[in-house]
């Protein structure tokens, strides 16, 4: 809780450079699970006052948990914390990505769970987004120069295309949840 917004960033790129390594290379996933530095990572899903930071953490035990039961049964006992991220009332990352988790710890015990129906609400209220016209009405907004180059300059506009763009990873990790339920 004392570290500053500067070391918050800097921690969040971190978590996200090791959650990419961890994807990308079997020797890293095996240093990372089965380092202590899985167990730090596993504290900083308490970092309330950094979404961005948190929505990396799950990210990164998604991939460190998947298709591994031993990083699974230590991010189990955090469940509860997660079950709570998915009914986050402002951050969609937030929702999605801890619904990316739980069913990758769960696996086919996730049909059984009581968060399930909190899981497909989750998927559903994600993939009933308009995004198609939630990207026109930010594009419409959008100055064009002669060169037929849309300007964005901060503010508003930038916190629309941040939206848009965290829109349309979620709804890309809805359909990896539903295509991984499916295939259980």
């Amino acid at each position: 809780d004392s570290l500053k917004e500067a070391d918050l960033n800097i921690l969040t790129e971190a978590v996200n450079l090791l959650w990419n390594l961890v994807e990308a290379s079997p020797t890293a996933f095996n240093l990372f699970t089965s380092s202590t530095l899985f167990d730090f990572t596993l504290s900083l899903l308490a970092v309330e006052s950094n979404v961005y930071l948190v929505v990396g953490v799950l990210s990164l035990l998604s991939a460190a948990c998947d298709q591994n039961s031993a990083a699974s049964k230590k991010v189990l006992a955090y469940q509860s914390r997660i079950e709570a991220l998915l009914s986050h009332p402002t951050s969609l990352k937030l929702r999605i990505n801890s619904a990316l988790l739980l069913a990758t710890i769960l696996e086919d015990s996730i049909f059984e769970s009581p968060v399930f129906p909190s899981l497909v609400q989750t998927l559903d209220s994600t993939l009933r987004t308009d995004v198609r016209k939630q990207i026109c009405d930010w594009s419409s907004s959008a100055p064009v120069t002669e060169d037929m180059e849309m300007e964005v300059e901060g503010g508003q506009d930038d916190q629309n295309l941040k939206e848009c763009e965290d829109q349309l990873s979620s709804q890309q990790t809805a359909l990896e949840i539903l295509t991984n339920l499916c295939s259980l």
